[in-house]
C-alpha cells in the first residue's frame, strides 16, 4: 500500500532503509510502514531439563538441557 510522503509524516512513519526520502521530495511516495509497536513483547523464559538421550550403558544421560529437543548436545 502507497501513500504520500505528506500523509505519511502526519502518520509519524518512518522511511524504510532502502528508499529513505528527504523532506524536500515530498511528491514521492513511500510503503506505509508504522513505528508502533501493535503487540506486546513476549519474555520467553526456558527450564532446564534432563536430556532425553541415552548412555552407550543404556542408562538415561544425566545431562541438563535448555534445548527444544530435549537432548543436550552430545546426544
Amino acid at each position: 500500500m502507497e501513500i504520500a510522503y505528506k500523509k505519511a509524516i502526519e502518520l509519524r512513519y518512518k522511511a524504510c532503509s532502502v528508499c529513505k526520502p528527504n523532506a524536500q521530495w515530498s511528491p514521492l511516495s513511500i510503503r506505509s510502514t508504522s513505528t508502533k509497536s501493535t503487540t506486546t513483547p513476549t519474555i520467553k523464559t526456558t527450564t532446564s531439563t534432563q536430556c532425553t538421550g541415552k548412555t552407550k550403558a543404556g542408562a538415561r544421560c544425566k545431562r541438563m538441557t535448555k534445548s527444544g529437543n530435549g537432548r543436550c548436545y552430545q546426544h
